[in-house]
């Protein structure tokens, strides 16, 4: 970490320090009405993620230690000076928000580090799970623990975890950490999850959010559409705001599309976008407007489709493609189950279109779209056999689309693709670093080839 990203953390560590809460965190906050803790709670945790790996120690000793005041001793750290500023810092820190902080690390290792043996978060996850488990930051994926099994047996601490959890089950009327137990067992122990959401529900039966998670595990749960359905109703029902009322709609159309209620799904779809032209941009988090618009006519594209109305489903696509950017740093994402229908109902050119309105605006086709471009120009899908075709074939269609492009389209978009293609490269220099420890031969030579090939493709953005 360079000096001056070193002094930048530490500012925005001592700006959260001013608003510490007390060491014993409420578990009695609502997420509807304690936003700015949640927002804290995360600013902590995204912090968490930018520690070296000596200040997430120095805070693990900090916990261990019952006199936090104590300055670390040359046995464990090389600079004392280096760290001295920040252990003042975190003693002003509850420990609640100390192992926040070294969630968000742990969270780093797991997910955006290599290696086999990922920072244990579990005695973290287990004493939050313990001592707070209404905090906002439990039942998010910072403490998301993984079963033990595989290679996850060692280090996982899922089972301990779990029998903390249902402790809370039949006693707890927190109905915050009754929703994140929910979430935390919402992909490993179903029904589960579903029991900690109905005794939410039974404890706050007109909260709109709790029934949305619970429909959000339906829908993830094969054969529950139905029930994931009827929950957004209630959702949408109990809702006292309009924008509240809006948020829960979006996911009504595609639920009962997948449901097979093609009835309830266009009207829904219709109903969604009446409420867009009824409330402001402004009353609506940008994001979730161009989303509906996006989900309310994929939704009635794909039902034009299934009853053989082919012009009304194209025109529904192209519809559905004008708002998936929302500003320069963020869009959407955008549904490719209507491009794949009309693809097999042969109406290819509208999907080639729909695709390059799309390029245009975000300025590259992730995998998933630009796949449904290589199965129409090839007759092929991805897979393991053809993933440098794959590749080769994206990166010649974005050099060609830069080509087509005006001035002001290349101009937004080039930055991008140029750091995109410069994290590959390096990333390729990694795996040729990594097969030639391991005298991997196969790998190293896949790992050149697509190192030239991202260098090849550096060199042609750069001469824009």
């Amino acid at each position: 970490m360079s000096s001056a990203d070193s002094d930048l953390l530490l500012s925005r560590l001592r700006a959260l320090a001013r608003s510490s809460r007390d060491s014993k965190h409420s578990t009695k906050a609502r997420r509807t009405t304690n936003v700015p803790g949640i927002i804290r709670s995360h600013n902590l945790a995204s912090i968490g993620g930018q520690l070296s790996d000596q200040q997430a120690d120095c805070i693990e000793r900090m916990l261990a230690s019952a006199r936090r005041a104590t300055r670390p001793t040359t046995k464990h750290v090389k600079s004392i000076d280096d760290l001295a500023d920040f252990k003042s810092i975190c003693a002003r820190f509850s420990d609640v928000d100390l192992r926040v902080l070294l969630l968000g690390n742990y969270f780093r290792h797991r997910y955006l580090q290599s290696g086999n043996q990922p920072k244990p978060a579990h005695p973290h996850v287990a004493w939050m799970v313990q001592h707070a488990p209404g905090h906002p930051i439990v039942g998010t994926p910072y403490t998301d623990i993984y079963p033990d099994v595989g290679r996850h047996r060692k280090h996982s601490g899922y089972r301990e975890i779990k029998q903390l959890w249902l402790r809370h089950l039949d006693h707890c009327s927190d109905v915050c950490a009754l929703e994140n137990a929910g979430h935390f067992f919402i992909t490993s122990d179903r029904p589960l999850a579903e029991r900690f959401y109905k005794r939410a529900i039974a404890l706050k039966p007109y909260g709109s959010y709790l029934r949305n998670s619970l429909a959000f595990l339906y829908r993830l749960w094969g054969g529950h559409e139905h029930q994931a359905m009827q929950q957004l109703e209630r959702a949408v029902a109990v809702s006292r705001t309009d924008s509240t009322r809006f948020f829960h709609m979006c996911g009504l159309p595609e639920i009962a599309f997948a449901a097979g209620d093609m009835t309830k799904a266009a009207k829904y779809a219709d109903r969604l976008l009446a409420m867009t032209t009824k409330l402001s941009r402004h009353e609506l988090a940008t994001a979730v407007y161009a989303d509906a618009i996006h989900k309310a006519h994929t939704v009635l594209g794909r039902i034009a489709v299934k009853n053989g109305k082919l012009a009304t489903a194209r025109k529904q696509l192209s519809l559905s493609a004008r708002n998936v950017k929302i500003d320069e740093h963020a869009s959407i994402h955008v549904s490719a189950a209507l491009a794949r229908d009309l693809i097999e109902a042969g109406e290819t050119e509208s999907v080639l279109k729909f695709l390059d309105i799309c390029h245009r605006q975000l300025g590259w086709l992730q995998a998933y779209l630009f796949e449904l471009r290589f199965l129409i120009q090839t007759g092929e899908l991805r897979n393991k056999t053809n993933l440098y075709k794959f590749d080769r074939a994206q990166l010649d269609h974005q050099i060609e689309a830069f080509k087509s492009w005006s001035r002001r389209d290349v101009k937004q978009h080039l930055p991008g693709a140029i750091q995109r293609a410069e994290r590959y490269v390096l990333f390729n220099e990694s795996r040729i670093a990594d097969a030639q420890k391991d005298n991997d031969k196969q790998l190293l030579a896949i790992a050149r080839r697509d190192h030239k090939m991202y260098q090849q493709h550096l060199k042609k953005l750069l001469a824009f």
